[in-house]
């Protein structure tokens, strides 16, 4: 066995044996005052690609991490892109990835 496939499968078995994480990211929480009380909503902080800017308001009104193009605003552009964090104990019946995204 070549080292270089010896050091692959050494890596390999790393991985399977190393305790896997859950992944995890900053979330940005924030409490809006309402008539009926706080509104609050969750968003993972995102790096915000060159070109794109963050929208303040469309974030608040739907709990989400948008972003727009530069000189766009959430209605008038022609894509937008947003991160939202869901609190697992309110959507207890989710069990995967592939569920949340049927459900959305």
């Amino acid at each position: 066995m070549k080292l270089r496939h010896a050091a692959a499968l050494a890596l390999v078995g790393w991985y399977l044996v190393a305790p896997s994480r859950p992944l995890s990211a900053e979330i940005y929480k924030l409490a809006i005052p309402s008539d009926r009380g706080f509104k609050l909503c969750w968003w993972p902080q995102l790096q915000v690609p060159d070109g794109w800017v963050h929208d303040e308001g469309a974030s608040r009104s739907s709990c989400s991490n948008v972003l727009v193009p530069k000189g766009q605003s959430f209605a008038q552009a022609p894509a937008v892109m947003y991160g939202r964090a869901l609190y697992k104990p309110r959507i207890p019946e989710t069990r995967s990835l592939d569920q949340l995204i049927s459900d959305d």
